[in-house]
């Protein structure tokens, strides 16, 4: 077996374990005796040159004998272990656990359907026990865990729904926080009951949903060297549309909570993300005619945007990603005045 092995398609966890070198290498590596001791364990040194400091630590294992001494610790099921239980980082896949509000639908359950792909065990979070049923036999696989809670988030139900994910997974290593409602019309004419549930949905359950699980998140990259919240926003936030006031308000204030959330907790290796995606083909946008669906962006386009984040190093923060279709904007798609 070639040292192409470390990257053929068949090895389950490439890139997870990929983000994990880099973290053995630059966040909570071995001391440099112990990594020359543990080469030569292995036998490697003698027919190439060691590295002789942390800097270089990774870059050396791209070199002929280093790689191949990376090529043995990848075959030394033993060794892994206990350089990595030295180094308090786990590879088990099976570990990850992420929680994803609004995760029996559209973008939520597209996501839910990628790591689940990845072998990640969820958590989802909606109002609607049948699709949530139906979700969990869905994104099963036989090999992670699913968890559905029937929950409004509208209403705080923050605490109770994370402390479900905690007593079924144990940690979490991703929030995504995608619940939400756009209730579309004039705002002189938006009924306060309206008002209170749109900022209720897309926003204060985000926020508290933070809270809630920031501890956990805390944990998880002290152990891994990384954990993630994903906030669902909204091109909206940019563009501002008319008769979208609140929506887009809500949205707007989701990016800057992400911003100021980056701020406070990168520091401790939480990666903080907000999702801008233009119109998405959703239940939630089946207002719009068929000849605007057929343009707007795809559930998937935004799981994979998910995915890219997961994929970056430790060291790689993804404040914002923007998605969006063809042409000028939102308005290329949709008359917005029209919708007053």
């Amino acid at each position: 077996m070639s040292a192409a092995f470390f990257f053929a398609a068949e090895f389950q966890y490439t890139a997870f374990f990929d983000s994990r070198i880099y973290q053995i290498a630059y966040s909570r590596p071995p001391t440099y005796p112990e990594y020359v001791a543990d080469m030569a364990l292995l036998g490697v040194g003698s027919g190439g040159t060691l590295t002789t400091n942390r800097a270089s630590f990774l870059e050396g294992f791209s070199h002929s004998a280093n790689f191949l001494g990376l090529y043995a610790v990848l075959q030394n099921g033993a060794y892994v272990d206990a350089l990595l239980s030295r180094s308090g980082i786990s590879l088990t896949p099976a570990e990850r656990s992420a929680l994803i509000t609004g995760g029996s639908a559209g973008i939520g359950l597209a996501v839910a359907s990628a790591l689940a792909e990845d072998g990640w065990d969820l958590t989802i979070a909606a109002r609607d026990q049948a699709k949530l049923d139906d979700a969990v036999a869905a994104l099963s696989t036989g090999k992670n865990t699913v968890h559905a809670v029937s929950a409004n988030l509208a209403e705080d139900h923050a605490e109770a729904v994370v402390g479900q994910h905690l007593d079924v997974h144990g940690g979490l290593d991703l929030l995504v926080n995608n619940a939400g409602v756009g209730l579309i019309g004039p705002l002189e004419a938006k009924k306060a009951k309206a008002l209170d549930l749109e900022i209720a949905l897309n926003f204060r359950s985000a926020y508290r949903m933070m809270q809630a699980t920031i501890p956990a998140l805390r944990e998880a990259a002290g152990r891994h060297g990384a954990s993630y919240i994903v906030n669902i926003s909204s091109m909206a936030a940019r563009e501002t549309p008319p008769n979208a006031s609140a929506y887009v308000a809500c949205k707007a204030a989701l990016v800057a909570l992400g911003s100021s959330a980056h701020k406070e907790f990168s520091r401790e290796g939480i990666h903080v993300t907000a999702l801008l995606p233009g119109l998405v083909d959703t239940p939630g946008t089946s207002w719009a005619d068929a000849a605007a669906r057929d343009q707007m962006l795809l559930t998937s386009d935004v799981a994979e945007a998910v995915r890219f984040v997961l994929r970056t190093s430790p060291r790689c923060f993804v404040p914002e990603i923007m998605l969006t279709s063809s042409g000028p904007g939102l308005h290329a798609l949709i008359d917005w005045d029209a919708l007053g």
